[in-house]
């Protein structure tokens, strides 16, 4: 096949890839549709409120920074938490690998089993992983430390 037949197939290709890129897309839920807005807005609420924090706190970084979240049970205070994650941030902390997560990235995650869109798993999938690949070959001894 040549010329323009060649690229009329090609292009009826590349719409059929467009279309498939596009339901696989649809089917996750973007952060700018207003009801992802308003469980965001509802989530800093909830957040704010736990951490005794005003609005002005919420929105600077100074205080986000103070208010780093490490703890594995006020993080379960604060969303739902599967218990591998839990364990794997007392391993991390028995590691001495630091861990923490300021409350306003915490809060753009979806927080709920309950809620239709699903728990976000991103938060929960790598830590695990990272803990015991840091700790069991003693890498975080090798690695350089900012924080300190």
């Amino acid at each position: 096949m040549e010329g323009r037949q060649a690229a009329i197939e090609r292009s009826q290709q590349l719409d059929g890839l467009a279309e498939e890129i596009q339901q696989r897309m649809s089917r996750n839920a973007d952060g700018l549709s207003p009801q992802a807005i308003e469980r965001r807005a509802e989530r800093h609420q909830q957040m704010m409120a736990q951490l005794g924090a005003s609005a002005e706190e919420w929105h600077d970084w100074r205080w986000q920074y103070r208010n780093v979240l490490k703890e594995p049970d006020l993080l379960a205070r604060l969303i739902s938490i599967p218990p591998p994650m839990i364990e794997a941030i007392q391993n991390a902390r028995q590691a001495k690998i630091p861990f923490g997560i300021t409350p306003h990235y915490l809060s753009l995650s979806r927080t709920s089993r309950n809620q239709k869109v699903g728990f976000d798993q991103k938060l929960c999938k790598q830590l695990p992983v990272v803990v015991s690949q840091m700790s069991s070959k003693n890498l975080y001894a090798k690695c350089i430390q900012f924080h300190r």
